[in-house]
């Protein structure tokens, strides 16, 4: 039998604010709709042991993956802290180094405002090696590490074209 992948939807958040699709019954504030995907993935997550993948694409349709073996975040009152580890995979290792960092946003930010200097919501430690919900820049710019970054694969000047995270229950 075939296990079932589930779908994080993480919103993509911009300088003009958060991209709704399909969303009418939420509160529109950022820090509202990212609290309540959050949660979902902490009730999913909490009732056992899951693996997270991320894929990736650029825009030469390069695609890569990484998957951590152990996956999981806390509830909100502790920030939804992020536990990852045991990576492998072919985009080299970006999120392991913000493994037990809180989830930000630029209306609940760091004291290094990481969310509101990169533009993203994440979770951000000193301040990031990747930013899946950064700004959509298509692929080369010049404004430092504010795109849709994986640092292992194309570095700080570089957005992605796709990315998708997938949880699945070990």
């Amino acid at each position: 039998m075939k296990q079932k992948l589930i779908l994080l939807i993480l919103l993509a958040i911009n300088t003009e604010g958060i991209l709704l699709q399909n969303i009418p019954t939420l509160n529109t504030n950022s820090h509202s709709i990212i609290d309540a995907g959050n949660h979902f993935v902490f009730e999913i997550v909490s009732q056992g042991f899951y693996e997270l993948r991320v894929d990736m694409e650029d825009f030469a349709a390069e695609k890569r993956y990484a998957i951590y073996k152990r996956f999981s975040i806390s509830d909100e009152s502790e920030g939804f802290r992020l536990l990852v580890g045991h990576y492998a995979g072919t985009a080299g290792d970006s999120l392991t180094n913000q493994n037990g960092a809180k989830f930000y946003t630029k209306d609940r930010d760091n004291a290094k405002a990481c969310a509101v200097t990169y533009k993203g919501a994440w979770w951000y430690t000193n301040c990031h090696l990747s930013n899946l919900n950064g700004m959509y820049l298509r692929g080369a710019h010049s404004s430092a590490a504010d795109g849709i970054e994986w640092k292992t694969w194309h570095g700080f000047y570089y957005s992605l074209k796709f990315t998708e995270m997938k949880i699945r229950r070990l």
